[in-house]
Protein backbone atom coordinates (compact mmCIF):
# COMPACT_ATOMS: atom_id res chain seq x y z
CA UNK A 1 0.00 0.00 0.00
CA UNK A 2 3.04 2.38 0.59
CA UNK A 3 3.15 3.12 -3.62
CA UNK A 4 6.56 5.10 -3.15
CA UNK A 5 8.41 2.96 -1.43
CA UNK A 6 10.90 1.92 -4.25
CA UNK A 7 11.11 5.52 -5.24
CA UNK A 8 12.26 6.37 -1.28
CA UNK A 9 14.42 3.76 -0.58
CA UNK A 10 17.66 5.20 -0.42
CA UNK A 11 15.98 6.06 2.90
CA UNK A 12 18.21 4.12 5.28
CA UNK A 13 18.75 6.27 8.25
CA UNK A 14 17.26 5.83 11.26
CA UNK A 15 15.58 7.93 14.17
CA UNK A 16 17.26 7.26 17.79
CA UNK A 17 14.48 5.86 20.43
CA UNK A 18 11.63 9.09 21.26
CA UNK A 19 12.73 8.50 24.92
CA UNK A 20 16.81 8.93 24.13
CA UNK A 21 16.26 11.59 21.62
CA UNK A 22 14.88 12.62 18.67
CA UNK A 23 17.18 13.06 15.77
CA UNK A 24 17.21 11.17 12.41
CA UNK A 25 20.26 10.31 11.17
CA UNK A 26 19.30 12.33 7.76
CA UNK A 27 17.28 14.12 5.94
CA UNK A 28 17.11 14.57 2.30
CA UNK A 29 16.45 18.10 0.65
CA UNK A 30 15.81 18.18 -3.07
CA UNK A 31 18.50 15.11 -3.61
CA UNK A 32 21.18 16.36 -0.85
CA UNK A 33 21.65 14.54 1.66
CA UNK A 34 22.29 16.34 5.55
CA UNK A 35 23.82 14.20 8.23
CA UNK A 36 22.01 15.13 11.71
CA UNK A 37 24.00 16.65 14.45
CA UNK A 38 24.86 20.55 12.78
CA UNK A 39 22.04 22.84 11.87
CA UNK A 40 21.57 23.65 8.47
CA UNK A 41 20.00 26.55 6.51
CA UNK A 42 20.11 26.67 2.55
CA UNK A 43 21.74 29.86 0.85
CA UNK A 44 18.25 31.24 -0.36
CA UNK A 45 16.91 31.12 3.51
CA UNK A 46 13.42 28.85 2.41
CA UNK A 47 14.64 26.16 4.51
CA UNK A 48 16.43 25.06 7.22
CA UNK A 49 16.77 22.19 9.89
CA UNK A 50 17.79 21.60 13.44
CA UNK A 51 19.71 19.07 12.91
CA UNK A 52 17.41 16.88 14.89
CA UNK A 53 13.76 16.18 13.94
CA UNK A 54 12.56 20.34 13.07
CA UNK A 55 12.70 21.68 9.92
CA UNK A 56 11.52 25.04 8.91
CA UNK A 57 10.10 25.97 5.17
CA UNK A 58 9.60 30.06 4.03
CA UNK A 59 9.48 30.56 0.99
CA UNK A 60 10.60 26.94 -0.21
CA UNK A 61 10.22 26.05 -3.86
CA UNK A 62 11.85 22.50 -4.74
CA UNK A 63 12.06 18.91 -4.86
CA UNK A 64 11.41 16.57 -2.36
CA UNK A 65 11.63 16.04 1.01
CA UNK A 66 12.45 12.67 3.00
CA UNK A 67 13.58 11.70 6.26
CA UNK A 68 13.60 8.43 8.61
CA UNK A 69 11.91 8.06 12.04
CA UNK A 70 10.35 12.00 12.31
CA UNK A 71 9.96 14.75 11.21
CA UNK A 72 8.37 18.12 12.23
CA UNK A 73 7.78 20.27 9.06
CA UNK A 74 6.82 24.02 9.93
CA UNK A 75 5.74 26.04 7.36
CA UNK A 76 5.62 29.80 6.61
CA UNK A 77 4.55 31.77 3.80
CA UNK A 78 4.21 30.00 0.29
CA UNK A 79 6.07 26.40 -0.47
CA UNK A 80 6.35 24.66 -3.13
CA UNK A 81 7.20 20.73 -3.40
CA UNK A 82 7.56 19.42 -6.05
CA UNK A 83 8.91 15.31 -7.51
CA UNK A 84 7.87 14.22 -11.06
CA UNK A 85 9.33 10.51 -9.97
CA UNK A 86 8.57 9.89 -6.79
CA UNK A 87 7.15 11.03 -3.34
CA UNK A 88 6.85 14.25 -2.49
CA UNK A 89 7.38 14.90 1.52
CA UNK A 90 8.09 11.55 2.80
CA UNK A 91 9.25 9.75 6.15
CA UNK A 92 10.01 6.08 6.40
CA UNK A 93 10.29 3.84 9.39
CA UNK A 94 13.60 3.61 11.42
CA UNK A 95 15.41 0.25 12.24
CA UNK A 96 13.01 -0.08 15.31
CA UNK A 97 9.71 0.33 13.39
CA UNK A 98 8.75 4.26 14.25
CA UNK A 99 7.63 7.14 11.68
CA UNK A 100 5.62 10.14 11.93
CA UNK A 101 5.35 12.94 9.75
CA UNK A 102 3.88 16.39 11.85
CA UNK A 103 2.85 19.23 9.72
CA UNK A 104 2.20 22.84 11.24
CA UNK A 105 1.93 26.06 9.63
CA UNK A 106 0.74 29.55 9.99
CA UNK A 107 -2.26 31.51 9.24
CA UNK A 108 -1.69 32.97 5.30
CA UNK A 109 0.61 30.36 4.47
CA UNK A 110 0.80 27.43 1.72
CA UNK A 111 2.13 24.13 1.63
CA UNK A 112 1.96 23.02 -2.30
CA UNK A 113 3.16 19.01 -2.58
CA UNK A 114 2.76 17.66 -6.08
CA UNK A 115 4.46 14.19 -7.13
CA UNK A 116 4.10 11.29 -9.20
CA UNK A 117 4.00 8.75 -6.28
CA UNK A 118 2.40 9.68 -3.01
CA UNK A 119 2.55 13.12 -2.29
CA UNK A 120 2.81 13.44 1.68
CA UNK A 121 3.78 10.28 3.29
CA UNK A 122 4.45 8.27 6.31
CA UNK A 123 4.69 5.08 7.22
CA UNK A 124 3.37 5.75 10.47
CA UNK A 125 1.05 8.69 11.65
CA UNK A 126 1.00 11.91 9.83
CA UNK A 127 -0.79 14.89 11.95
CA UNK A 128 -1.39 18.03 10.22
CA UNK A 129 -2.05 21.16 12.20
CA UNK A 130 -2.42 25.19 12.05
CA UNK A 131 -3.98 27.78 10.58
CA UNK A 132 -2.39 27.22 7.16
CA UNK A 133 -3.59 25.63 3.69
CA UNK A 134 -2.05 22.36 2.65
CA UNK A 135 -2.61 21.56 -1.08
CA UNK A 136 -1.78 17.70 -1.68
CA UNK A 137 -1.75 16.28 -5.52
CA UNK A 138 -0.62 12.61 -7.12
CA UNK A 139 -0.46 12.06 -10.30
CA UNK A 140 -0.21 7.95 -9.97
CA UNK A 141 -0.72 7.33 -6.06
CA UNK A 142 -2.35 8.43 -3.22
CA UNK A 143 -2.35 12.68 -2.38
CA UNK A 144 -2.13 11.66 1.33
CA UNK A 145 -0.32 8.44 2.72
CA UNK A 146 -0.83 7.59 6.19
CA UNK A 147 0.52 4.25 7.34
CA UNK A 148 -0.63 4.63 11.14
CA UNK A 149 -3.55 7.17 11.91
CA UNK A 150 -3.90 10.72 9.96
CA UNK A 151 -5.16 13.50 12.19
CA UNK A 152 -5.83 16.90 10.81
CA UNK A 153 -7.05 20.00 13.37
CA UNK A 154 -6.44 23.36 14.45
CA UNK A 155 -8.50 25.53 11.70
CA UNK A 156 -6.49 23.89 8.87
CA UNK A 157 -7.18 23.48 5.29
CA UNK A 158 -6.25 20.37 3.17
CA UNK A 159 -7.04 20.08 -0.25
CA UNK A 160 -5.74 16.37 -1.56
CA UNK A 161 -6.15 15.56 -4.99
CA UNK A 162 -5.20 12.23 -6.77
CA UNK A 163 -5.67 11.26 -10.65
CA UNK A 164 -5.37 7.64 -10.03
CA UNK A 165 -4.85 6.41 -6.63
CA UNK A 166 -7.14 7.12 -3.02
CA UNK A 167 -7.05 10.99 -2.34
CA UNK A 168 -6.56 10.77 1.80
CA UNK A 169 -6.04 6.77 2.65
CA UNK A 170 -4.82 5.97 6.78
CA UNK A 171 -4.12 2.45 7.61
CA UNK A 172 -5.25 3.43 10.88
CA UNK A 173 -8.04 5.99 11.72
CA UNK A 174 -8.90 9.32 9.97
CA UNK A 175 -9.70 12.30 12.89
CA UNK A 176 -10.66 16.11 11.21
CA UNK A 177 -11.36 18.13 14.27
CA UNK A 178 -11.18 22.04 15.39
CA UNK A 179 -12.58 23.73 12.53
CA UNK A 180 -10.32 21.98 9.87
CA UNK A 181 -11.26 21.85 6.19
CA UNK A 182 -10.82 18.87 4.41
CA UNK A 183 -11.20 18.62 0.59
CA UNK A 184 -10.74 15.24 -1.23
CA UNK A 185 -11.22 14.32 -4.84
CA UNK A 186 -10.11 11.50 -6.93
CA UNK A 187 -10.51 10.87 -10.58
CA UNK A 188 -10.13 7.23 -10.10
CA UNK A 189 -10.39 5.92 -7.24
CA UNK A 190 -12.25 6.57 -3.44
CA UNK A 191 -12.03 9.73 -2.25
CA UNK A 192 -11.12 9.24 1.35
CA UNK A 193 -10.40 5.41 2.37
CA UNK A 194 -9.26 4.00 5.91
CA UNK A 195 -8.75 0.76 7.64
CA UNK A 196 -10.03 2.20 10.73
CA UNK A 197 -13.04 4.81 12.16
CA UNK A 198 -13.44 8.11 10.52
CA UNK A 199 -14.43 11.21 12.77
CA UNK A 200 -15.31 14.39 11.53
CA UNK A 201 -15.76 16.63 14.52
CA UNK A 202 -16.86 20.60 14.66
CA UNK A 203 -15.18 20.54 10.74
CA UNK A 204 -15.93 20.20 7.50
CA UNK A 205 -14.99 17.13 5.09
CA UNK A 206 -15.95 17.66 1.06
CA UNK A 207 -15.31 13.82 -0.25
CA UNK A 208 -15.90 12.99 -4.50
CA UNK A 209 -14.51 10.15 -6.28
CA UNK A 210 -14.98 8.03 -8.80
CA UNK A 211 -16.28 4.80 -6.82
CA UNK A 212 -17.60 6.28 -3.79
CA UNK A 213 -17.03 9.64 -1.75
CA UNK A 214 -15.95 7.55 1.63
CA UNK A 215 -15.27 4.29 2.67
CA UNK A 216 -14.15 3.77 6.48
Amino acid sequence: RLACAGACALMVGQLLLPSVALAADWINVGGTQYNAGAAVIDDAGTWSWNGADDMQLNGYNGGAIEAVGKLNVNYSGNNTVTNDNGCGISVTKDTDGNAELNILGDASSTLNVASSSDAIMSEGDINIDGAGTVNATSTEFDAIDAGGNLTIKGGSTVEANSIEDVAVWADGNIDISGGSQVKANSEGDLAVDTEGSLTVTNASLDASGVEYGVYA
